[in-house]
């Protein structure tokens, strides 16, 4: 991925500049070379680390909220176990299409990154999303590893005909989401074992209405 490549050049850099410092102060003359230059080359030193510093925190930051804004459900695939997916047909009715709101939530933890999740179909559905470290990724780097399995709250209304088989299939599956991803086109994407959904910004969805 590309935090995991901004990381390793990061680290590689600033080893390489702490290796050619240590190389100048073993063979440095101390009879020559006044006392301020290993300073300023101690002072380069912490400069380095701090540039190193500083591009590590904002691509900590993005990662944090990439993920957070409102989204519509255009593709949805089940039978990835089976190796033969299928595309679920969209709900073909007058409401307004499925809608998927991804909210940063504040926890008392701080390593905890945690989203809250409500979808629209006919029922709105609520629960949280955990990104969990980067070891549980199932060694793909372009997917963050999540936990959906926590409590779904529903409203428990009819649904219309059309609606009834998206309701049941978003029931079934959140829970069961572990991967999620920003594509380069922007999309966003939800997987699980069995399902996959790929979800635009509302304000592209618009556009292509």
């Amino acid at each position: 991925s590309i935090r995991f490549h901004i990381s390793i050049l990061i680290t590689t850099t600033y080893i390489t500049l702490l290796t050619d410092s240590l190389s100048l102060f073993r063979t440095m003359n101390t009879t020559t070379m006044p006392l301020r230059s290993p300073l300023r080359l101690f002072g380069l030193l912490l400069v380095g680390l701090f540039m190193a510093a500083v591009p590590a925190t904002a691509t900590a930051t993005a990662t944090a909220t990439e993920y957070a804004g409102d989204w519509v459900l255009k593709i949805a695939y089940t039978g990835l176990e089976t190796g033969q997916p299928t595309t679920v047909p969209m709900p073909q009715s007058e409401q307004s299409p499925v809608m998927i709101s991804v909210q940063k939530k504040e926890t008392d933890d701080s390593t905890t990154n945690r989203y809250g999740v409500s979808i629209q179909v006919s029922n709105q559905f609520r629960t949280s999303m955990d990104i969990l470290p980067s070891t549980n990724n199932n060694n793909n780097d372009d997917m963050d590893a999540i936990d959906m399995s926590g409590p779904l709250m529903s409203t428990r209304m009819m649904p219309p005909p059309a609606m009834r088989e998206m309701e049941l299939l978003v029931s079934t599956t959140i829970p069961t989401m572990t991967q999620i991803n920003l594509l380069d086109d922007g999309t966003l994407e939800l997987k699980g074992p069995d399902t996959i959904f790929l979800c635009q910004p509302v304000e592209a969805a618009r556009k292509e209405e």
